[in-house]
């Protein structure tokens, strides 16, 4: 049986490295806090896994989510606080890629786009959509089998990032969230 020599298709694709597989997140949270703040969020968040080398793999997904808040502490135009409700949904989508240095040190790059459309009586938040982009570099440094160290960066364009805390993927407001960690 003769074999082909043809060296067009030999790409990491045909190697047998390809789509290493999907991964669908769908959860609801619900929060309350003093002073009756309540918020209540639901997401999906499908993506997928692509092994370009041995050393190189995309991650790559779109999602949405839905939160709703009531009893909002805001700041007025006049630098007092008000509680307002508020409805956010937000759409994302965002590719990232992983690169191995060597087997305990891999570099992290991603790009996201955003649009949130955010209902309120609020006037804080003076429009109705926002649309903005994020990039993210970071490192991971992994110790032991158990044991890793990250370090990321994230920088973005939302002109309303400051009212969030770095840790707000919680309720939806990341488009990296904990997605760049397969």
């Amino acid at each position: 049986m003769a074999q082909s020599t043809d060296n067009s298709t030999n790409t990491g694709f045909s190697k047998g490295l390809g789509t290493n597989g999907y991964h669908l997140t769908i959860g609801s949270q619900v929060g309350f806090g003093s002073n009756h703040l309540f918020f209540m969020n639901h997401y999906i968040n499908p993506t997928a896994k692509f092994d370009v080398t041995k050393k190189f793999s995309v991650i790559a997904g779109v999602g949405t989510s839905f939160t709703q808040f009531s009893g909002l502490p805001m700041l007025t135009s006049e630098g007092s606080i008000t509680k307002t409700d508020m409805n956010i949904t937000h759409l994302y989508a965002y590719a990232i890629g992983l690169y191995q240095l060597n087997p305990k040190l891999n570099l992290t790059v991603g790009a996201a786009v955003n649009q949130d459309f955010i209902k309120t009586e609020s006037p804080i938040f003076n429009t109705t959509t926002n649309k903005y982009k994020d990039v993210i570099l970071g490192i991971d440094y992994k110790v032991s089998r158990h044991i890793s160290f990250n370090a990321q960066m994230q920088f973005s364009d939302n002109p309303y990032r400051q009212y969030f805390h770095p840790f707000s993927h919680q309720t939806g407001f990341d488009s990296f969230g904990a997605f760049n960690r397969w």
